[in-house]
């Protein structure tokens, strides 16, 4: 069986940054493209050296695991190689998800050469005889497809839950969140609209630094009384209704504790729907 080493590493990498990227996108996980690059490049270099190291006897039932278990290594480099404790929910689906479109791009790939009558064949972990073309066509269409279905799923709860899809911006940082409507937020400082985050969200956007320092403060009313919070400045707030969106700019965000545990990130006012765009 003839190999071309060329043609092995751009169809693994064409697939593993597929995998990863569209992993992270039906979750909404931020994407990272240099390190899903990464990941990509880490992948393909396994996959076309994994043929030479799984012949010793005495190391081919530890590079079987390995190989197995690649997709932990894939979404954690994707990831940026850093999991907190606050990331590992989100590590975990990522890996699920990774292994769920392996094997559907695999049964896509497979069905789309049985039928056109392609010829290919399966030896020590690389696909022989199928265009790197094809490969590359088939899986897009998948994920493509199984994409557009879970935005609709998305957009239908959106419609009937206030649950709407936002993209927050600070400086070179872009994080996707799901926000929630709440007409009762009537927050705001000096007539510029405040939205409040999960801390999570906040640490993706600001950084653990931005902590406790703020750029204004803000005073606001709890059932405890009276309590000072900082506020902080974003650059853009994106806020997507089906097919149409709101684009807030320069809005204030706070840290809210009592968003921990929701499926929400994005606490947002009656604000959020003026302006509306298709």
């Amino acid at each position: 069986m003839e190999i071309y080493i060329e043609y092995a590493f751009i169809e693994n990498f064409a697939l593993d940054f597929l995998l990863c990227y569209f992993s992270f996108k039906i979750l909404r996980l931020p994407i990272k493209r240099r390190w899903i690059t990464l990941s990509a490049v880490v992948g393909a270099f396994f996959a076309i050296a994994y043929p030479f190291i799984s012949r010793f006897e005495r190391t081919q039932t530890l590079w079987g695991i390995v190989k197995i278990a690649f997709p932990l290594l894939a979404c954690f480099v994707g990831l940026g190689g850093k999991i907190y404790k606050k990331d590992r929910g989100r590590y975990a689906t990522s890996v699920i998800a990774y292994y769920c479109l392996s094997f559907l791009f695999a049964g896509g790939v497979y069905a789309f050469c049985n039928v056109f009558g392609i010829n290919y064949t399966f030896g020590d972990g690389i696909l022989v005889g199928a265009p790197v073309v094809t490969v590359f066509a088939v899986c897009f269409v998948i994920a493509f497809a199984i994409k557009t279905l879970v935005k609709a799923v998305y957009i239908r709860r959106a419609v009937t839950r206030f649950v709407y899809s936002c993209k927050l911006t600070k400086g070179d940082r872009q994080v996707r969140a799901e926000g929630y409507v709440d007409s009762g937020n009537l927050a705001q400082k000096d007539g510029i609209p405040v939205c409040f985050l999960s801390a999570e969200l906040f640490f993706d956007l600001f950084g653990a630094e931005a902590f406790g320092e703020g750029e204004e403060e803000l005073c606001i009313s709890t059932v405890s009384g009276e309590k000072k919070i900082k506020l902080f400045l974003l650059d853009e707030l994106w806020i997507y209704f089906g097919r149409g969106k709101n684009i807030v700019y320069k809005p204030y965000c706070a840290v809210s504790p009592a968003l921990q545990g929701k499926e929400y990130k994005v606490l947002l006012g009656a604000w959020a729907t003026d302006g509306l765009k298709e």
